[in-house]
């Protein structure tokens, strides 16, 4: 039975936790498994199909190419990241990395994205907020961090074709909790501090792809 006809059924269950268990009691790859079965798990996409985005260019703080806003009484689990660069330039170095915080300024300018539920039969549900590209934003003032790093130190090495251009280089850079062993909680702490999630694929001349893909649930299942 749908958890929600519970709580309503029976009042005693407002705070009740499904089977697999609090994540704040530890996050395993068979409850985000369980979490998407269940409708909670989304993925966030900058690009259409064969359309790209076009990047910021170099890296600059108020332009990530993805901002994702994690509203208070959520919280969000990112299980994987994957930039794909369509065109580069010839400037050094390219980057992408992702950071996550709280506070700061979510963007502005830029295009909205809708997260679509990794379960085709559900429709959006999470609240989070994503614009990507981004403009306007402002960097999260507190427990700002990198979480994933990945890129090319110099692009502007000339190879056997005679021109720069991604097929030179490395153009897929991914991020997987799976893989890094660990799974980062993004909740925030209430007002002004509010989660995000900031990426990046930096460099002069980009158009490239973002996709990312997560779970958001209740913000109690994510506490100890």
């Amino acid at each position: 039975m749908d958890i929600s006809v519970l709580k309503r059924l029976v009042p005693g269950l407002q705070d009740a936790i499904p089977w697999y268990g609090k994540l704040g009691e530890g996050v395993t790859e068979e409850k985000i498994q369980a979490l998407i079965n269940a409708g909670y798990g989304y993925v966030l996409v900058g690009g259409v199909q064969s359309t790209p985005i076009t990047g910021a260019g170099a890296y600059v703080s108020t332009t990530p190419d993805m901002d994702i806003k994690v509203p208070d009484d959520k919280a969000f689990i990112p299980i994987s990241i994957l930039v794909q660069l369509e065109t580069i330039g010839t400037v050094s170095p390219l980057e992408c990395f992702a950071t996550v915080g709280l506070g700061g300024t979510f963007a502005t300018g830029g295009t909205a994205i809708t997260p679509k539920n990794m379960d085709t039969s559900k429709s959006d549900s999470s609240g989070l907020l994503c614009q990507s590209p981004a403009s306007s934003a402002v960097l999260p003032t507190v427990n700002l961090t990198d979480i994933w790093r990945d890129g090319v130190p110099n692009v502007s090495v000339k190879t056997d074709s005679g021109t720069v251009s991604v097929k030179d280089h490395p153009f897929q850079f991914k991020y997987s909790a799976k893989e890094e062993g660990a799974y980062h909680i993004l909740k925030g702490q209430g007002g002004t501090l509010f989660a995000r999630l900031n990426i990046w694929g930096a460099h002069q001349a980009a158009t490239l792809f973002i996709i990312v893909k997560g779970v958001c649930v209740p913000v109690a299942w994510a506490k100890e």
